[in-house]
């Protein structure tokens, strides 16, 4: 396999430009180290650097048919992308979705014929997906379907978790995605939250307060904002509970759309709190339909 990789203006002052902000690595650096991972998989690589976009392209177009791979879209599986590219925007630019969709409204009488972004595919042959697919993201357009993101120290909330998973697919919910926030970057949380409609949140308490890995995922959300999402909650705790006033304060704060009443679990679920989470179950499953 042969790649080209191709950096645009600036890359080559990396390291000399604003060190504080863009660290000081070299660009020589960087393409050491593509070179040794490249090496290690017998990858045969290439580099091109210039500060002239139309240098660029003409390298770009003096690559066709002889490196693997491409960039634009009529020569990639669009759909692979949908994935990553919803991660970018819910995490980067959903925070100011409504001057997104103003400036999507702007481009409405113009014929675009193609979209060079500063990162990602070259839409040459279909502009109008990318643009339709940004239109609905910033319209905050959801699926049916329950992220269930959630914290534990001893396993008890995890139980809790799973038997809100099992309990939304008996109600008729098909997807059903559990995150652990302590082994999944929230940006792929929060990805999949602007995707589908039902969000349950869970977490044990920490000292009073709200496992740290939660509350990182709530400030994350809140600053994005939850439209047209409904929302549910459990806890767990020891001898005293302090998870629940984060999530009140959460909910007061992003405005958030409650589904059910919240489930606080004193260690392990037992028959009576199996019960009230079954219940929310039921509450969320109805909710999104």
């Amino acid at each position: 396999m042969k790649i080209l990789v191709i950096n645009g203006p600036n890359l080559n002052m990396l390291g000399i430009r604003e060190p504080g902000i863009y660290g000081s690595e070299t660009y020589a650096t960087l393409l050491d180290k593509i070179s040794a991972h490249a090496k290690k998989r017998g990858v045969s690589v290439d580099f091109f650097q210039s500060n002239h976009e139309g240098a660029l392209v003409d390298r770009i177009q003096e690559a066709f048919g002889s490196t693997d791979g491409s960039i634009f879209d009529d020569e990639n599986d669009v759909a692979s992308y949908e994935d990553n590219t919803r991660r970018y925007y819910a995490c980067i630019v959903g925070k100011v979705s409504g001057q997104a969709q103003k400036a999507l409204q702007k481009l409405g009488p113009l014929d675009i014929q193609t979209i060079c972004p500063s990162h990602g595919l070259i839409w040459r042959s279909n502009p109008g997906y990318i643009v339709d697919f940004y239109d609905r993201m910033s319209r905050y357009e959801t699926e049916e379907g329950v992220v269930i993101a959630y914290g534990t120290m001893y396993g008890n909330t995890l139980h809790s978790a799973e038997l809100l998973a099992g309990y939304l697919k008996d109600a008729g919910v098909k997807t059903v995605k559990l995150f652990d926030v302590s082994k999944t970057d929230i940006s792929y949380i929060v990805s999949d939250m602007w995707k589908y409609k039902g969000l349950i949140l869970g977490a044990p308490a920490y000292y009073g307060r709200i496992f740290p890995k939660m509350a990182n995922l709530l400030y994350k959300v809140e600053e994005i904002g939850i439209k047209n999402h409904k929302v549910g909650f459990f806890t767990d705790f020891s001898w005293s509970n302090g998870a629940d006033r984060y999530f009140n304060a959460f909910t007061e704060k992003a405005k958030a759309d409650v589904v059910g009443d919240m489930v606080n679990v004193q260690g392990l679920a037992d028959a009576e709190d199996e019960a009230k989470l079954k219940a929310l179950a039921d509450a969320m499953a109805a909710a999104i339909k």
